[in-house]
């Protein structure tokens, strides 16, 4: 049994969630369609927002309405740091999270409007964090979830628009999700839900596992994938598929649009490692939690 002695409302919410999987998943999927299905709408209501403002002035109100976002977030979150007996672990994993999110919005991120992916999938991932009560667990969940995502744009929403795979927002969603983690390790409570140490750890490699597991069985049965694609009408050709997930390769690292705008368009491999270092870095987010 969970313990009911915390007033803090963020863990009596969790506990709540816990005891109820079935609305924790409905609310989980709900989110997640939210995030994922009006991406076209979305876009077109906010270019009609800020119809006829240059694209300078967008992107710096976009910046300015986040870096108050950051400022109120980070000015509650240090509330509850300071409450821990051992602050400084948490500190260190929000810094460091920062640095990422910063490295991106100056190398990954075209318009400002996409830093609305920390928000939607840090939102996602604690809400989703009481089906595993694992940060790890629930961070890998969130990613594959945001990958799934990309692809639905790639493949269907906007195949002709598209010249990559977006690796960039792959990223940008674990960042996303690992900085709602975060959040959640710096509440006092939090130890009350998650899972013991030993099976954290076994969670923490079985997860790396089963993910080692299906890239070698997508490898050794390709052609039985490939009739799976088939099966489905996806014009995807398995034996090529790194090269499909570049439609246009890039020629340089910077890749530049108008006006002046300078990006990194992150390869299939190139991501492939990040995602495995940050996700390494992250595994240690539930030691010594109070």
């Amino acid at each position: 049994m969970f313990k009911k002695n915390y007033f803090c409302p963020v863990i009596k919410i969790l506990h709540f969630l816990c005891e109820r999987k079935a609305l924790n998943i409905a609310l989980g999927l709900l989110v997640y369609l939210l995030v994922t299905l009006p991406h076209e709408v979305v876009g077109v209501n906010i270019a009609k927002m800020f119809k006829g403002i240059p694209r300078s002035q967008y992107d710096l109100t976009i910046l300015t309405i986040g870096l108050v976002v950051l400022f109120l977030f980070t000015a509650y979150l240090f509330t509850q740091i300071l409450k821990l007996e051992k602050p400084i672990f948490v500190i260190g994993f929000f810094t460091f999270c920062l640095w990422c999110m910063a490295i991106s919005l100056h190398m990954l991120i075209i318009v400002n409007i996409e830093i609305i992916h920390f928000i939607q999938y840090a939102l996602l991932a604690i809400l989703l964090f009481p089906l595993s009560k694992s940060f790890f667990t629930t961070i890998v969940l969130v990613m594959f979830l945001g990958a799934i995502d990309e692809a639905y744009q790639y493949y269907f929403l906007s195949p002709h628009r598209t010249n990559y795979y977006d690796f960039n927002d792959v990223i940008l969603n674990l960042l996303g999700a690992a900085m709602g983690m975060i959040f959640l390790r710096s509440h006092i409570g939090i130890n009350t839900l998650l899972v013991d140490k030993v099976k954290s750890f076994r969670n923490i490699w079985i997860t790396y596992f089963s993910i080692i597991l299906l890239i070698t069985f997508l490898i050794w049965q390709k052609d039985l994938f490939q009739q799976g694609i088939n099966a489905t009408g996806l014009e995807l050709d398995w034996a090529e598929f790194g090269a499909i997930l570049i439609r246009i390769p890039t020629t340089s690292f910077w890749t530049e649009i108008p006006p002046q705008i300078l990006y990194h368009v992150v390869q299939p491999f190139e991501g492939l490692v990040i995602v495995t270092i940050l996700l390494f870095v992250f595994s240690f987010l539930h030691n010594k939690a109070e």
